[in-house]
């Protein structure tokens, strides 16, 4: 299978839940009315527990929705959960491959509830599951890790899912697609990630992935070692080296070194293709850490929750680059000089309106003042920033007056991506430099 044959199954498994699985059936349907005046008295007590923070501070708007379809339960009917419930609970326990868990979702007491019969637990079922589904739309559109939380890295707007209207939208809106592709991530590279997720991942469960023993040396071009056949198999299985040209036996060959060179590339390792110290550490990294390296920057896509517009910086403080982006396209790249300064900044998007000196002022953000060469308060110094400018001065869009002010602002978005997947199917990893990781799991998954 192609990569980019997997990748629209995979587009398609995210829509799966926000499209297919949520039409709820007509609210005069006759065989749940157990359920629906089971329901009607959980309100009317004031008793409904949704299992999810956010829908129950808005409990008030859920009832509404409920009291318009006649309180007709939207996952269950009188004789236990519709098919499309019983594919909402599997959608959640299959949560992992968002870098999500399905521990998340309240998936254990649904599960307890999904063989019952009494109207009582089927109406406690369904208010689960309106908040299960509450709960994993909002972490798709903005991240479970949102800036109420202490610690966090992610300073984004988030995205309002109100959980009344959200889920009276799925129920009856007619263009579920183009509903739903609102509330996932506007970046392909999401998408991409997801896919060598999964495909790590079985990988993992296979039994097939190579460890790497780093503590026995550099091996030099042209020496056998008995580690070069397993790294010739993580080369071919990382997509760095075709099989067909990957070649045999134990010594350090020329088809090796050029996979090597590849490897070196997606870390940011000096590209010699040679196997020192450092290219055999970051192989010997277990797949388990890159399984779960992928999982966090799952998270960190999902804050990008909006379009960063035809006219914008991206900006990895991980990869310690600068993308430039005119009119749609990509310009240039451009390297970050003085990336230690700015071990605190956060995930955020602004606005950059006003060139000058080779520079970019930042409005609104109180976390960055300019872009682009020395600047006043905190600033993101870029190599060759003159080329940099004048990039901009010629883009069709982003001319700017003769006091450097610019037609249409350039949004500026700042993150800290360690790992992402590109186009051509391979996974790109960055050292973790400002130790950002283990503390996003630690408010992620409670580790």
């Amino acid at each position: 299978m192609t990569f980019g044959r997997l990748l629209e199954q995979l587009r398609a498994l995210a829509f799966l839940l926000l499209c297919a699985l949520l039409f709820a059936f007509p609210a005069a349907a006759a065989d749940n009315d157990k359920v629906g005046a089971a329901l009607e008295q959980m309100f009317a007590a004031g008793a409904v527990d949704t299992g999810s923070e956010a829908a129950n501070a808005r409990i008030a708007e859920l009832k509404e929705f409920y009291a318009g379809r006649s309180f007709k339960p939207v996952w269950v009917r009188d004789d236990g959960p519709k098919a499309k419930g019983r594919a909402l609970l599997a959608e959640l326990k299959r949560s992992w491959v968002q870098g999500l868990s399905p521990k998340f979702y309240n998936t254990t007491e649904i599960e307890a509830l999904i063989a019952a019969t009494n109207p009582a637990e089927l109406a406690r079922l369904d208010a689960l599951m309106s908040g299960a589904f509450i709960d994993f739309a909002g972490d798709l559109a903005n991240g479970r890790i949102g800036p109420q939380v202490p610690g966090s890295e992610n300073q984004m707007v988030r995205i309002d899912t109100n959980p009344a209207a959200f889920v009276e939208a799925a129920a009856e809106g007619g263009n579920f697609p183009a509903f739903a592709s609102k509330y996932l991530s506007a970046d392909d590279r999401y998408v991409r990630l997801i896919a060598k997720l999964a495909e790590y991942d079985r990988i993992g469960k296979a039994g097939r992935w190579p460890q790497i023993d780093a503590a026995a040396g550099p091996i030099a071009q042209g020496a056998s070692d008995p580690r070069v056949p397993a790294i010739r198999q993580l080369l071919v299985m990382a997509g760095d080296l075709v099989p067909d040209d990957a070649g045999s036996g134990d010594v350090f060959d020329g088809a090796l070194q050029a996979g090597v060179a590849s490897f070196q590339e997606r870390h940011r390792l000096v590209q010699d293709g040679n196997l020192d110290a450092a290219t055999l550490a970051e192989m010997a990294v277990p797949l388990s850490g890159r399984l779960d390296q992928m999982r966090l920057n799952l998270e960190r896509r999902r804050w990008q929750n909006v379009e960063l517009g035809p006219n914008h910086l991206y900006v990895n403080l991980a990869d310690a680059n600068v993308r430039l982006v005119l009119d749609g396209e990509t310009v240039g790249f451009f390297d970050i000089e003085n990336v230690p300064e700015l071990a605190e900044t956060p995930t955020f998007l602004a606005n950059a309106t006003l060139l000058g000196d080779g520079m970019l002022a930042v409005e609104g953000s109180p976390y960055l003042d300019a872009i682009g060469g020395a600047g006043s308060g905190k600033t993101i110094e870029i190599a060759k920033f003159d080329t940099f400018a004048e990039l901009i001065r010629k883009a069709k869009t982003a001319t700017p007056d003769a006091e450097g002010k610019l037609a249409a602002p350039i949004s500026v978005y700042v993150t800290y991506v360690t790992a992402w997947a590109t186009s051509d199917g391979k996974v790109h990893f960055r050292t973790d430099a400002f130790g950002r990781d283990p503390k996003l799991a630690a408010l992620l998954y409670g580790q």
